[in-house]
């Protein structure tokens, strides 16, 4: 097989920690003698720790950490492979674009008990990139490009996620109200206007579900075209593509006003909500504050 391509670190453990459970098992093995049934709080001890953990952490010449990985921390030789890349911003266990060639250096800290134990100092090491592409990119560009893409994509994600949170909070709002004996039908209404501006607002992230199962030609959604700059760039060391620029371009536009967009609805769904649990506090002492037409 073909070696992994990036930087291969060898590493020697000469004893690794062990869990609370492993020492009790341990102890238990040498005594057998001397077993007892552990109490009710060294139980919740064992299930409730951390085990223990390395994390290798890189950095750029200037000391700047680009990423931590985290092994197994066992006794003996080791070894791995860094890929080369930074972390992600929106999901830091995975990788985003390749580093520039330079001086780069990797350091071992250990996590135990819930304290972390710097292990080594920083090993220097060179990058040098392979020379086998026809055209190779302005490497300023293309990290600059790489890095816009992953700075917008953890504000793009952190905006989806609150997305879907304003979604399930309007579903959740329209059963409470449904059912409430003092809700007035306006509060419905809103809150139906509301979820029917979440569902447009999904058609501009996803595309139009309705039309796409029924085999109609869509437009892509944002998260599509976000996805095309994010793993089109991430990948490559050559030019990055106009395809690329634009559908970046047009996200970096777009989120901003979806943002605004977002964050109004929500405050009227919190209107809502608040307005609907005044309502209720008369309606516990037998009276109601807006009588039902």
């Amino acid at each position: 097989s073909n070696p992994d391509v990036g930087v291969t670190l060898t590493y020697h453990i000469k004893e690794a920690p062990k869990t609370l459970k492993a020492k009790r098992q341990a102890e238990e093995k040498k005594n057998p003698d001397a077993i007892t049934y552990p109490s009710a709080a060294a139980m919740r001890a064992e299930d409730n720790e951390v085990d223990p953990y390395l994390m290798v952490v890189i950095r750029d010449a200037s000391g700047a950490p680009l990423r931590r990985i985290v092994r197994s921390y066992s006794s003996g030789i080791a070894r791995f492979t860094w890929d080369g890349k930074v972390a992600r911003q929106d999901a830091p266990k995975r990788a985003a674009h390749f580093v520039a060639p330079g001086t780069y250096s990797a350091q071992l800290v250990g996590f135990e008990n819930g304290q972390f134990d710097t292990l080594t100092s920083p090993t220097t090491f060179e990058v040098k990139h392979l020379n086998n592409l026809t055209l190779p990119a302005n490497n300023p560009d293309l990290l600059a490009f790489q890095q816009r893409v992953n700075t917008l994509s953890r504000r793009y994600d952190r905006f989806e996620m609150t997305f879907r949170e304003t979604v399930s909070l309007a579903k959740d709002l329209y059963e409470a109200l449904k059912y409430s004996p003092v809700t007035h039908p306006s509060d419905i209404q809103n809150v139906l206007s509301v979820q029917t501006s979440l569902q447009a607002m999904d058609i501009v992230l996803n595309g139009d579900a309705s039309l796409s199962k029924r085999e109609f030609e869509t437009l892509p959604g944002l998260g599509d075209r976000l996805s095309t700059a994010t793993w089109g760039s991430y990948g490559m060391r050559s030019e990055v593509t106009g395809t690329m620029k634009a559908q970046l371009d047009m996200v970096e536009a777009e989120l901003p006003k979806l943002e605004k967009e977002l964050e109004a609805l929500q405050a009227q769904l919190k209107a809502i909500e608040t307005e609907s649990i005044q309502d209720g506090a008369p309606y516990v002492r037998g009276g109601l504050e807006k009588p039902l037409p």
